[in-house]
C-alpha cells in the first residue's frame, strides 16, 4: 500500500504539533509546581536500575 508523501507529512506535521502542545502543558504544570521532575540518577534509583 502506498501513501501519499504529502499525506505523511501533514501527519507527521500534525503529531509535531501535538507534542510541542504535550511539552508546553507538562512545562507548565512544572514550573506552577503541579509536577515534578527528576534526574536520571534518582529515576534509575526509583526503578532499581
Amino acid at each position: 500500500m502506498n501513501v501519499p508523501a504529502e499525506s505523511v507529512e501533514h501527519y507527521e506535521a500534525l503529531l509535531d504539533e501535538r507534542d510541542a502542545q504535550v511539552a508546553e502543558q507538562r512545562l507548565a504544570d512544572v514550573r506552577a509546581g503541579r509536577s515534578a521532575t527528576l534526574s536520571i540518577e534518582e529515576a534509575k534509583r526509583a526503578l532499581d536500575l
